[in-house]
């Protein structure tokens, strides 16, 4: 798997893909809990089960719109970038985007023209990675 680890890295798999734009937002993103996974073990593969084994995205803001790439789970401690089901969200197909404060995360809430819905959490800071911070604060500031 490529190295998520960093921005670039996040942004070398948006260039494989050739969706990476000429002013890229890039960070990776988790699935928003549910109330299932509330209900420790159990709850978390049944989670799992109904995400289709996505745990999150790698996203990215560009000039086109929003393009998520699943992050998807391959066992207990083993994930795996699916590049071949990658999403992209034109600009003129996004309906609403919110973003929300809470304790440790932003919120982000994406709803399509279409009614499909993504619901992502995002860390603020990472150690070691300055510009993770600063592209969620460039996101943030598009939609708040």
């Amino acid at each position: 798997m490529e190295s998520l680890s960093t921005i670039a890295g996040i942004e070398d798999s948006f260039r494989r893909i050739q969706l990476l734009g000429t002013e890229p937002i890039c960070f990776a993103v988790q699935m928003e809990p549910t109330l299932l996974s509330s209900f420790g073990a159990v709850g978390a593969l049944a989670e799992n089960k109904r995400n289709q084994g996505v745990q999150g995205y790698l996203l990215n803001r560009n000039e086109s719109g929003i393009v998520l790439i699943p992050i998807v789970s391959q066992g207990l401690w083993k994930n795996r970038t699916d590049f071949e089901n990658y999403v992209m969200l034109e600009a003129n197909d996004i309906s609403e985007v919110k973003v929300k404060k809470d304790f440790m995360y932003w919120r982000i809430h994406i709803m399509t023209k279409n009614h499909v819905k993504y619901q992502l959490r995002v860390i603020a800071k990472v150690k070691g990675e300055p510009r993770h911070e600063a592209n969620v604060k460039a996101f943030i500031a598009l939609y708040r």
